[in-house]
């Protein structure tokens, strides 16, 4: 992947801003509620098909709607079997008959799941075993994932109408504060999404649509130490530093 420069891109997403309402191309590829987001990846030129590197080569690049949380990053939890443990242990039927576990976790949940912070790792608890770990990452785990795609992050707030959709602002986050973001986890600012199902018979496998950690917009200012906007104010951040580009 070629690298794309801080000014170029910049240049491209100012231009992106102004173009307005866009179509969205009948494809597979823009289809479901991700299309606004491939969309933007084709329109400013970035290669979004590493989950483990940024799409820019140094930004990491992510489309929101301001309707729901924002994923930070994908990571599996340990052991290698906790998934399978979780959906057979607290998991539900769906429509087909199939046990499936899908879970947003922070704080503590109805279903009596939360987060616990042991000594050195993120562990996920249920208040009916409360000496049982289920899934756990460690802290460098965490830490590595997120700083590895998210030392340098650009934000693009939009709104979509049907097929048509429309890019309004772009705010670029660096410089996280990875010391704060394991208290972030275990305080439930930053939430765990798990999301599985068991496949149909006769598979005895798992579809497994990925854990993500998540976070709602306007709480991305406490694991940054820099907010800036590309042009205007946004009522998200009031009091962030416009008028100069960031020392990048």
């Amino acid at each position: 992947m070629v690298a794309v420069s801080d000014n170029e891109l910049r240049l491209r997403l100012r231009f992106l801003l102004e173009k307005g309402w866009i179509e969205i191309p009948d494809q597979r590829r823009y289809r479901g509620t991700g299309g606004p987001g491939k969309l933007l990846e084709d329109e400013l030129s970035v290669d979004g098909g590493n989950d483990d590197l940024p799409d820019s080569g140094r930004w990491e690049l992510k489309y929101h709607s301001g309707k729901s949380l924002l994923t930070l990053f994908h990571k599996e939890a340990s052991p290698k079997d906790h998934m399978r443990r979780l959906i057979q242990t607290f998991g539900w039927q769906d429509n087909k008959g199939r046990l499936n576990f899908r879970h947003t976790i922070g704080g503590t949940t109805g279903r009596g799941f939360f987060v616990r912070h042991d000594t050195g790792r993120i562990s996920i608890c249920n208040q009916k075993y409360p000496d049982t770990t289920f899934a756990h990452w460690t802290h460098d785990t965490i830490i590595n994932a997120f700083v590895a795609k998210l030392r340098h992050l650009v934000v693009v707030k939009g709104e979509r109408n049907k097929n048509y959709v429309r890019y309004n602002s772009a705010h670029f986050f660096r410089e996280p504060q990875v010391t704060y973001l394991i208290e972030a986890i275990s305080s439930g600012l930053v939430l765990v999404d798990f999301d599985a199902r068991e496949e149909l018979p006769p598979k005895t496998g798992l579809r497994n649509h990925g854990t993500k950690f998540r976070i709602k917009f306007e709480n991305l200012r406490l694991i940054y130490h820099h907010i800036e906007g590309l042009e205007g104010l946004s009522p998200e951040f009031p009091n962030i530093s416009l008028g100069k580009q960031p020392d990048l």
